[in-house]
């Protein structure tokens, strides 16, 4: 947490004594009063780029907090739908056909959620856990790899908000 930054304002005291300077503008004289002398009361905050900056750096850290916590809001009002299917492969490595439509139990307002994949148990090398064609209804689950099957346990959070 930054330390905070009192800000004091620059005061200063004339002494009375004033300037004046003649001119001529347009045919007419022109007067100048400006005050002379002066005395410092109070010296003031500097206003330069490390105070400035220093603000700017905490108005970013808090608006990076208070993201994190709206997010938290947000994942706490979510339900999280879990499940498992299996998946087989029929084909010789390099190739497979593990590909499988997983249904959703509860529709979703929108595709932009997040699947959460883990191997419970496999017959071989699953390689990398591929999700793809997120719809509000379902999405696709396959491997990479050359593992005959594998039981894979999957969470859904999120894809409520409009």
């Amino acid at each position: 947490m930054r330390e905070r930054t009192y800000w004091v304002d620059h005061t200063v005291s004339w002494d009375n004594k004033f300037v004046i300077t003649a001119s001529t503008k347009d045919g007419a004289n022109v007067y100048v009063v400006l005050p002379f002398g002066k005395q410092v009361m109070t010296e003031g905050t500097p206003q330069d780029a490390a105070h400035w900056n220093n603000i700017e750096e905490s108005l970013i850290s808090h608006e990076a907090a208070l993201g994190m916590l709206l997010n938290l809001v947000r994942q706490n009002a979510w339900e999280v739908e879990k499940g498992t299917v299996t998946l087989n492969n029929t084909q010789t490595y390099p190739f497979n056909n593990s590909q499988k439509s997983v249904p959703l139990a509860i529709r979703r307002e929108n595709s932009d959620y997040i699947v959460i994949a883990e191997v419970k148990k496999a017959a071989g090398n699953v390689g990398e856990i591929v999700v793809s064609d997120k719809l509000v209804n379902g999405f696709k689950l396959e491997y990479t790899g050359s593992a005959k099957n594998a039981t894979i346990e999957y969470q859904i959070i999120g894809g409520y908000m409009k």
